[in-house]
């Protein structure tokens, strides 16, 4: 007996008992040596596994697949977890639920049985899928209010399918018709688990059913548009919100009455907070980047999921193939990408799962190099265990300010503020956390010194004050843009919320929708080439008060300057307030031609590390270049582009 089975059989009780609130929260099941508070033996989800397979079956599947070769795939990569598709668009089961449309290939097989069977003989756990967003003609015919109804009128066709229907997920469909399919599902096969995907709906539906349950919620008629400021639209999607609780509450509990430890396992929900409130296990479908996004993308979804989950087991679902726009689900990604895609979601904490969209396999490139990251992963499993973020640095994020704030030609895009101050953060090699704004409170803001707003603009009077509490215990704030322009339901504020702990207030003479040049660096553009930026009202240091940091933007052939109190600060600006000793690093603007400002006694300010950008420097601290002799025409180099952003630190003590 290990000292961990000790612990449990022993005292019976956590090893480890932690405030309710707070964000370094232990979950999980007897797998993995964690603890489910309240949870009974009976109780505990088995779905707490390391290493998972999913089999998204297509209808042919169950006439071409071969279950012992996935079998014998999944024992080869040690594969723990299991997620294969059960019904909703197609049952791949013998299914007695009235217009459950049997694939017309499953004849007399059960293709989910055998899965199961063989999965459980390897200890695996076993979560079954489900799909409820369209369905066939012939509940059309039955049920027709269970169909989703376009603005015109009409019934709306599946996009890709002309043989579908849509169907309405906030009506009987879903709470009637799928809870049907998920009691015979958990009654014939007992998984761990189901988890549904596209559950969610796909916009406003008309149906009679959407119609006077939103008017009777509301007293509103259902918006014409689905324009994101609209009021009526944003008082639909609270309804939406609340509509899609009851579908989820309703099929947990009819899941739970078949096995207490089972779970319903959304995909998605449109609240982070309320996902990590109710839910004990999730799958965060984040399968591929596409186009420019970069690869930390499934990091940053990691944290921002953890920031409401805290410990709870998280499982990246990833895809093997291509995932662009026009995308083939048998095209294979190469191994590189797919690595570097799934070590981002692992290193932050989820556990992999890889997604086969079609049992029968026409390329099998990919699995060579799954099965190689599968079995480097068990080699390691002691280390992605019982882990917990010690970073000190929380990167706010802010579902209020992306549904409430926009608008105005400056606010288009604002998650890019996010973006920008992530891809700093990465780059600086500094350890961060994502903080969900509405967790504010002193128990979750604990294991941060330093807390990064990046044009969180939408705030509460009570969120302003629970960052000043956060101040006056001895934490630092940098906050970038609008950040507290705006109160929680978007209406603009006289003056910024933090205003007192900014030390600068809003100057209006500066009107919204003027232009001004971007210079950029002739290593990048023709000498004199300029980029029209839009501007926000502008920022004034308030008398008497110097903000403790300010980046200024480069001006072309100009060494940066010191902003005195009560002259008007630009738009893009930095500001760290806090009484917590900090050092920060931080590269934070675009623009090729770095530079740094001063503090008011003129020091420079230092940089974080080995400075080694020269131009980072102001213009009289820059070194003299030192002469060396040419190199051989053999050696040289081509010249390289300098990306490095600019960089600005406040000195003191971490």
């Amino acid at each position: 007996m290990n000292r961990r089975q000790f612990i449990l059989a022993g005292l019976g009780t956590p090893a480890i008992t932690l405030h309710p609130g707070s964000p370094i929260n232990f979950i999980t099941d007897p797998a993995t040596s964690l603890i489910l508070p309240g949870a009974t033996p009976r109780t505990r989800p088995r779905t707490s596994r390391m290493r998972w397979a999913q089999l998204a079956f297509v209808e042919n599947d169950p006439k071409h697949f071969d279950p012992d070769f996935w079998l014998d795939y999944f024992r080869r990569i040690h594969a723990d977890g299991a997620l294969l598709s059960a019904g909703g668009v197609v049952a791949f089961y013998p299914t007695n639920v009235p217009h459950h449309h049997r694939s017309d290939w499953l004849g007399n097989s059960d293709p989910v049985g055998e899965m199961i069977k063989g999965c459980r003989k390897m200890n695996m756990s076993v979560v079954l899928r489900t799909d409820p967003h369209a369905t066939r003609q012939d509940m059309f015919d039955a049920h027709p209010d269970y169909i989703s109804v376009t603005a015109d009128g009409k019934p709306r066709r599946h996009w890709a399918n002309p043989d579908l229907w849509v169907t309405c997920a906030y009506g009987p469909y879903n709470l009637v018709f799928m809870t049907d399919v998920h009691r015979e599902i958990m009654q014939r096969y007992q998984p761990d688990g189901i988890f549904s995907n596209r559950w969610a709906g796909h916009g406003i539906c008309y149906c009679r059913h959407c119609t006077e349950n939103f008017k009777k919620a509301t007293g509103l008629d259902l918006p014409r548009s689905e324009r994101r400021l609209d009021p009526a639209y944003q008082k639909w999607e609270a309804w939406r919100k609340d509509r899609l609780r009851d579908v989820w509450f309703t099929w947990d509990g009819e899941i739970r009455k078949q096995r207490a430890s089972a779970r319903f396992i959304p995909n998605g929900f449109p609240d982070k907070l309320e996902t990590g409130k109710f839910a004990d296990f999730f799958f965060a479908d984040q399968q591929a980047r596409r186009g420019v996004i970069p690869p930390w993308s499934n990091a940053m979804g990691a944290k921002e999921l953890r920031a409401g989950l805290g410990m709870k087991p998280i499982v990246n679902i990833f895809s093997v193939g291509v995932e662009e726009e026009y995308r083939w689900k048998d095209s294979v990604q190469n191994d590189a990408e797919i690595r570097i895609w799934v070590a981002e979601g692992v290193a932050n904490g989820m556990r992999p799962c890889f997604v086969k969209f079609g049992a029968y396999i026409y390329d099998k490139r990919w699995m060579k190099a799954v099965e190689k990251m599968y079995q480097a992963y068990l080699r390691n499993e002691t280390y992605l265990k019982n882990t917990a973020p010690l970073a000190r640095i929380g990167l706010v994020y802010s579902e209020q300010t992306s549904q409430k704030y926009g608008g105005k030609p400056w606010q288009e895009k604002s998650n890019e503020h996010a973006l920008g101050v992530y891809q700093a953060l990465v780059e600086e090699h500094l350890p961060f956390e994502m903080v969900n704004d509405k967790l504010l409170d002193r128990d979750h803001l604990k294991p941060f010194r330093l807390l990064i707003l990046p044009n969180i603009a939408a705030l509460s009077d009570s969120q302003c004050r629970q960052l000043r509490d956060f101040v006056n215990a001895g934490g630092s704030l940098l906050a970038t843009f609008e950040t507290s322009l705006y109160d929680e339901e978007g209406q603009p504020r006289n003056d910024f919320g933090l205003t007192d702990l900014f030390g600068v207030s809003v100057d209006r003479t500066n009107a919204p929708g003027t232009t001004a040049p971007v210079h950029h660096s002739p290593r990048h553009h023709s000498p004199g080439h300029h980029i029209p930026r839009r501007h926000s009202p502008g920022h004034k240091c308030r008398p008497g008060r110097r903000p403790h940091a300010q980046l200024l933007p480069p001006h072309k052939n100009r060494p940066p300057r010191r902003e005195r109190p009560g002259r008007r600060l630009q738009d893009h600006q930095l500001r760290i307030q806090g009484k917590g000793q900090t050092q920060l690093g931080l590269p934070f603007s675009r623009h090729p031609d770095p530079h740094l400002s001063r503090p008011p006694d003129g020091r420079r300010l230092p940089q974080a590390g080995r400075d080694r950008h020269p131009r980072a420097l102001p213009q009289r601290a820059r070194p003299r270049p030192q002469h060396r002799a040419p190199r051989p025409q053999s050696r040289k180099r081509p010249r390289r582009l300098h990306t490095r952003a600019t960089s600005t630190a406040v000195s003191g003590r971490c």
